[in-house]
């Protein structure tokens, strides 16, 4: 699929849920919050659920495995990645993975499926830390499984979700990050999902000091991009164009990329989505999901963009090779 088909199917990324199964107990995670309260702990999507929604999912530059659990945990796994390059509809097939789940030879057979990407959760480095953060983590096992991953996954990111127990071992874990082979870092703030761990959440001025380390410790990756999602920012929070991103459940209910609760959601397996355009179903969806005013003006030290090329890099770098 070419960047001009993409470009005019109208979503730019697609995250579908294929199972809530996973291999470790991370505090702050949704999921281990909704087990702790009774959800179920394992729930798999059907193989053939999920080619009835792929039918109906439009076009997009990627298709992101992501959702409460570890994807790699579905026994099916590898064949929906097949599935999903065999429709040619999207630019990139990736997996957002704690990486500790399989052997990192599982991942070789996930590349010749089709995957191009793998985005590994790296918290720290801190085995104190982990053990908070996320119960189960073997750090030094969970280096060594970056770097090999990195060596199998063309596109090899990793992502950072910081609060106040890890945001000051951040450059230690970038540095340690550097040297596994990732070719760029996502930094997002950790999220309350429940009471006892709001205090973990970083307040505006820890977030400004955050972007404004971060700003000061890239240059010193080299080429690895370092970026910053929108919610480091004190107006931030909130997809601009949520229509632009869908994500699917695992029983395969979809909407925009919307936090807010007030999106209305459809079945992925029994109706097509359409981009948004006037008169779509989506195009409702919109008002709900955007900040009642613009936001104001944001001092350079906080802006999204941590190194403001990588964005343009990032998109480039995961454009399908031509043939």
């Amino acid at each position: 699929m070419s960047d001009e088909q993409v470009a005019g199917a109208g979503v730019d990324r697609i995250d579908i849920e294929v199972t809530t199964a996973c291999n470790l107990g991370c505090a702050a995670c949704p999921r281990t919050v909704a087990v702790g309260r009774g959800a179920p702990a394992t729930v798999h999507m059907r193989l053939a659920r999920f080619r009835r929604i792929l039918e109906n999912l439009p076009p997009a530059r990627v298709l992101q495995f992501d959702g409460a659990g570890e994807p790699t945990l579905h026994p099916d796994f590898p064949a929906f990645v097949a599935a999903a390059r065999a429709t040619a509809k999207f630019g990139v097939i990736g997996v957002t993975t704690n990486g500790l789940a399989r052997d990192p030879s599982y991942f070789m057979g996930l590349a010749a499926a089709g995957l191009r990407r793998a985005t590994i959760s790296v918290d720290t480095f801190d085995p104190a830390a982990a053990a908070r953060l996320r119960a189960g983590t073997d750090v030094d096992r969970l280096a060594r499984a970056v770097t090999e991953i990195a060596r199998s996954i063309e596109i090899t990111t990793a992502k950072l979700c910081i609060s106040r127990l890890n945001s000051d071992a951040i450059t230690a874990t970038l540095a340690r990050l550097a040297q596994t082979g990732v070719r760029a870092i996502e930094v997002v703030p950790v999220q309350a999902h429940h009471p006892d761990h709001a205090a973990w959440c970083l307040d505006d001025a820890a977030r400004a000091s955050l972007v404004a380390r971060l700003a000061a410790f890239g240059p010193t990756l080299g080429k690895i991009g370092l970026f910053g999602a929108p919610a480091l920012q004190p107006a931030g929070g909130r997809c601009a164009l949520p229509e632009r991103v869908l994500t699917v459940t695992v029983e395969g209910s979809r909407s925009p990329a919307d936090r807010t609760g007030t999106t209305r959601p459809s079945d992925a397996s029994t109706s097509p989505s359409a981009p948004s355009r006037p008169g779509d179903p989506i195009r409702p969806w919109r008002p709900g999901s955007m900040p009642i005013a613009p936001p104001p003006p944001r001092p350079a030290t906080a802006a999204v963009s941590i190194r403001p090329s990588i964005r343009r890099r990032l998109r480039r770098s995961i454009r399908p090779r031509r043939r």
